[in-house]
């Protein structure tokens, strides 16, 4: 678990095989796999694919997911207007071609996103995506009480304000090497992803005790809404 919290920058996407390609040729060395990177010494790292190591996390065991636990891992969605406008959700502008992909059912829109578990099954388990809206925050959402907003405990700015009329849902610990939260960071509730326990996440923390009955009533309150 420890090692899993070691990811350097979190809001770095992992590059592509060919970025991965020239940083091995520059370093005069054939490309390695980048889940080997954590077993060399620091000094022979390659910082490229350390970071795409850590961006696309480890497989964890389902005995270590746990209600209220912040993991961070890709959100596929059709982007039904092809990359030139926003995503299903309305979460971001999905202009930068980087965050697509196209197939023949049409463009496939792909963020790693901070999730926070809701519900566990017998083989998958159902999160809620994080969004910030591009550092809008709530700003024109039609429908803000579908969101509640999460604060990083470690954020002791004053002027820090919940965007929803929930109650925010506040972090109890935060990894080592896990970037800040944004403030505008906001839970989808009415969005909610289900995920296999076999799919690697990048495990950044978990909720404060006093959040899990928020985000439990919550979550319910939205999943049998009209």
């Amino acid at each position: 678990m420890e090692e899993v919290g070691r990811t350097y920058n979190s809001n770095v996407n992992p590059p592509s095989a060919a970025a991965l390609s020239r940083a091995a040729s520059y370093a005069g060395a054939r490309p390695r796999s980048i889940y080997k990177q954590s077993c060399l010494p620091i000094d022979e790292r390659d910082p490229v694919q350390v970071r795409a190591e850590a961006n696309r996390g480890v497989k964890l065991k389902k005995a270590n997911f746990k209600i209220g636990m912040i993991i961070r891992a890709p959100l596929h969605e059709q982007d039904f207007k092809g990359g030139r406008a926003t995503s299903v959700a309305g979460s971001e502008a999905t202009v930068a071609e980087k965050y697509t992909t196209e197939s023949k059912f049409g463009t496939i829109f792909t963020k790693y996103r901070k999730m926070i578990v809701v519900a566990m099954h017998q083989d998958n388990y159902v999160a809620i995506p994080l969004y910030t809206h591009n550092g809008q925050g709530l700003h024109n959402k039609a429908r803000p009480d579908e969101f509640v907003s999460v604060k990083d405990h470690r954020n002791k700015d004053p002027k820090w304000s919940k965007l929803s009329d929930w109650d925010p849902l506040v972090t109890e610990h935060i990894n080592p090497g896990i970037d800040p939260f944004d403030p505008k960071s906001t839970a989808h509730l009415a969005y909610p992803v289900s995920r296999k326990y076999t799919l690697p996440v990048v495990h950044e923390g978990q909720l404060r005790a006093t959040s899990l009955a928020l985000l439990t009533q919550l979550f319910t309150k939205f999943a049998v809404a009209n």
